[in-house]
């Protein structure tokens, strides 16, 4: 489509179109070049691995290289991850949310000015505050409702019982 995009003779009339194509299709070509790059790595780190075990098998260390090759396998997995991300634009959206909610700039500003943020307050310095629970039912308040409702259900229906059990 981005190549559509610069290529399209109707389209080439608007530069600021041509303009953001480019401009995603090298940013594209620079996250293709990483993920080659990750590959690389990837191949590196699978030959180095190889050598400390020869290595370690030689002295009787092998137990130690547990550590790295958990390292090492966990890289591989984010990898896999990064490289699903890009086909998938759900999962990408929840990589991005994931990675932005460890931030505490964003975790403020999804606090104040995100909609979940405005009716779920986050307490603040460890207390919420009693005005933003105002109005809120309780479970107590919730319970009786229920029962209520539960009543009037058995009473109409025969005044026996009629199936509904609340506890």
């Amino acid at each position: 489509m981005l190549k559509f995009i610069t290529e399209s003779e109707a389209i080439n009339k608007s530069t600021q179109y041509i303009d953001k194509a480019k401009s995603t299709i090298a940013q594209y070509n620079t996250l293709q070049q990483q993920i080659r790059n990750a590959t690389d790595i990837k191949e590196v780190i699978k030959a180095r691995k190889q050598q400390l075990y020869e290595i370690a098998n030689k002295h009787n260390l092998a137990k130690h290289l547990t550590k790295y090759n958990k390292q090492a396998y966990y890289y591989a997995a984010q990898i896999r991850e990064f490289k699903t991300a890009i086909k998938d634009p759900a999962k990408a959206e929840k990589l991005i949310l994931q990675a932005a909610s460890k931030i505490p700039a964003f975790k403020d500003f999804f606090a104040k000015f995100s909609q979940m943020g405005q009716l779920f307050p986050q307490p603040q310095n460890g207390t919420v505050a009693m005005a933003s629970l105002a109005g809120l039912q309780t479970r107590t308040q919730l319970q009786s409702q229920i029962q209520s409702i539960a009543m009037q259900m058995n009473n109409g229906a025969g005044g026996g019982n009629s199936g509904i059990n609340i506890i």
